[in-house]
């Protein structure tokens, strides 16, 4: 016999409380006296920390106080739950006795997942399959983040990188934007024609014509002037929050620009040592180029093209409004 229960009896709060308790429960508690390190900067971070009561310190090594704080509910190596191997970009240290609760993959896991609690197992089922999914892919975007950011090395304070990371991720989740919809970022109202109508501009066309007559110096202001998907405050890349694919597309038309015009060194200027491209290279590229016979109209498409806004969902919100996220 199946029990239907009325939904309308659970309270929303009551349901939320249930979920926190469940994620609270997987957390434990460590102390921690005067003096003592919680972690050290190059140790492998095997959890996530959360700090509590007491106060503590932050340096890069052992006995450096770069930044203190009491009390505070911060959290550290946020990233050590979704990847096999990190390791600290700081030292921690408690300055009085101090409480720290700390969060393991594995009790992660024990949450989102019922049975032994890891995917792959035969008894193992999603707990919630939407919240699973909403997690893996927050998860992702957090490492897709954090390495950008060890990439660039980009870390600065300990704290931010944390802050930065989570807040990106959670943004860009497509059920956060689900139901946070940008209406900057709403297809159908997306409209470019007031950037096109400014006064001064050059069409696209024209701008792509007068750069391979001419041999005056290109700068970004007339590039982001001419195509106005580049514009730094409302062009496409900045309404997503893609500078990186920005910075693609800006570099791809001054390279192909270069080559169109034959200048070797300003295509070469970016490029070092043995990575810098030859001149026999560079005379195949200008045969090519030849061989193509490129118009100014394909051209013009052809720097866009040179990079790529990324497209990673199209969230349909309840309203019927169709939301594109970078």
């Amino acid at each position: 016999m199946e029990i239907g229960y009325d939904t309308s009896l659970i309270s929303p709060i009551l349901d939320a409380e249930l979920v926190f308790a469940e994620f609270c429960s997987a957390l434990k508690k460590q102390f921690y006296s005067e003096g003592e390190s919680v972690f050290s900067n190059g140790s492998i971070a095997e959890m996530m920390y959360v700090t509590s009561h007491g106060d503590f310190c932050l340096g890069e090594d052992e006995g450096q106080r770069e930044r203190s704080f009491s009390g505070e509910h911060n959290y550290f190596a946020e990233v050590a739950l979704y990847v096999e191997a990190v390791t600290h970009q700081c030292t921690l240290a408690a300055e009085s006795f101090a409480e720290v609760f700390v969060l393991t993959a594995a009790s992660l896991a024990a949450v989102l997942w019922l049975g032994p609690g890891w995917p792959g197992w035969p008894s193992a089922r999603a707990n919630s399959p939407m919240c699973t999914t909403m997690f893996v892919e927050y998860a992702n975007e957090y490492i897709r983040i954090y390495s950008d950011s060890i990439a660039r090395h980009d870390m600065g304070d300990a704290l931010d990188i944390q802050q930065r990371c989570n807040q990106k991720a959670c943004f860009s989740n497509s059920f956060y934007l689900d139901l946070n919809v940008d209406e900057r970022k709403i297809l159908r109202t997306i409209d470019l024609r007031e950037l096109e109508e400014k006064e001064g501009r050059t069409p696209p066309i024209r701008f792509v014509e007068h750069m391979m007559e001419s041999n005056e110096q290109l700068f970004l202001e007339q590039l982001r002037s001419s195509f106005v998907e580049l514009d730094p405050t409302d062009g496409l890349h900045a309404r997503y929050g893609e500078p990186k694919e920005q910075e693609k597309v800006e570099s791809g038309i001054l390279s192909l620009m270069a080559l169109v015009r034959n200048d070797y060194e300003a295509f070469t200027a970016p490029q070092k040592g043995p990575n810098r491209l030859s001149t026999t290279q560079w005379q195949q590229l200008q045969g090519v180029l030849e061989w193509a016979e490129p118009t100014p109209e394909l051209l013009g498409d052809a720097y866009l093209g040179k990079g790529t806004l990324k497209l990673k969902a199209l969230t349909v919100t309840r309203n019927g409004a169709v939301a594109c996220t970078a």
